[in-house]
């Protein structure tokens, strides 16, 4: 039986594994190879520590909280700022052997594109990663990323300066994410990311009167609770870009923990995976990851007969959908 083949390619990036690390759970990757057995041949590529145009200090504790089925942060997007992240890239980043994509955050349309900018000057960033999930300070504190109107001005204004591919990180918040993601694609973006984290709270009743458990006291949900609701979305998307004939990739975003998440979102539509919170609980969970999917594969294919299971690039888009499935039955709970 021919060998499995994992790679695959995002925006002409060839990724040895669909596997990317997510922002803001690896640092600016050079801290995964503190850990004993890391190994990058698992990884396709890394999404850089979300930057800002200036330094920042982030939000006041407590800044994580764990929850039933996932975790809760609000991190408040502390980092070195763009200038300093350029250094470092262009001192030592460029070393890793794996595709560098920055992740990038503004408070105006002005300053995104000022801090993509700024990132040209860093030869080894492949691509950049608009967080468009950003509160939009000019127009009061309303996410970019909630309306195709001010994800479009946003978008457009990036591409206007960055030249390599540009990736958009959707907002998971907004019901016409469909709309919204075809308005980015109109706009410039070269893929879409889906999705950022949810909106959520949590309590802490080891203290009366009952106080937030995050300092904010609000942060972003992630981990297996937003799994099946992220795949709907990479389903919905996937399934708008298809009737609109744009060959445009997806990377989906949400829970991921095992070879069989994997395989689910690249079934509905995605072509490569972000995984983030499952490396908080297991550091080397790519390794653990990549060796599943060997094996699904293989099963697949024995199962079948069929050899071209071996190749993930068939799982692709390839979920069969009844031919009762509408517009209408996509909207499911949200009424």
């Amino acid at each position: 039986m021919p060998e499995v083949n994992l790679s695959v390619s995002v925006t002409g990036l060839n990724l040895r594994t669909p596997l990317i690390l997510a922002s803001g759970c690896c640092g600016y990757g050079e801290e995964m190879e503190r850990i004993e057995g890391w190994q990058w041949d698992y990884v396709g590529a890394v999404v850089l520590k979300g930057v800002t145009l200036n330094p920042r200090i982030g939000n006041p504790p407590h800044r994580i909280a764990e929850t039933t089925a996932g975790m809760l942060n609000s991190i408040g997007l502390q980092n070195v700022g763009v200038k300093e992240l350029v250094r470092k890239i262009n001192e030592r980043l460029w070393k890793l052997p794996v595709h560098l994509v920055a992740n990038v955050n503004g408070e105006t349309v002005d300053e995104f594109a000022r801090v993509c900018e700024i990132l040209t000057e860093a030869e080894a960033v492949k691509a950049v990663e608009l967080n468009i999930s950003c509160p939009n300070v000019q127009k009061g504190g309303i996410e970019f990323g909630q309306s195709p109107e001010t994800a479009v001005e946003v978008v457009r204004s990036v591409r206007s300066v960055w030249q390599k591919p540009l990736w958009v990180k959707l907002s998971p918040e907004p019901h016409n994410i469909a709309e919204i993601a075809e308005a980015c694609v109109e706009a410039g973006a070269d893929a879409l990311c889906l999705c950022n984290t949810f909106p959520a709270m949590a309590i802490d009743l080891s203290q009366l009167p009952p106080r937030p458990m995050l300092g904010t006291p609000f942060g972003g949900l992630s981990g297996p609770a937003i799994k099946p609701i992220v795949v709907r979305k990479v389903f919905l998307v996937a399934q708008m870009l298809k009737r609109k004939g744009i060959e445009v990739p997806i990377i989906g975003i949400g829970g991921i923990w095992s070879g069989r998440d994997v395989l689910e979102y690249l079934a509905v539509g995605a072509t490569a995976v972000q995984i983030g919170t499952v490396l908080f609980s297991d550091p080397l969970a790519p390794v653990r990851i990549v060796n599943e999917l060997k094996s699904l594969l293989q099963n697949f294919a024995a199962q079948t007969g069929d050899e071209r299971w071996l190749d993930i690039r068939n799982f692709i888009g390839s979920v069969e959908i009844g031919a009762g499935f509408s517009a209408l039955s996509a909207k499911g709970g949200d009424g």
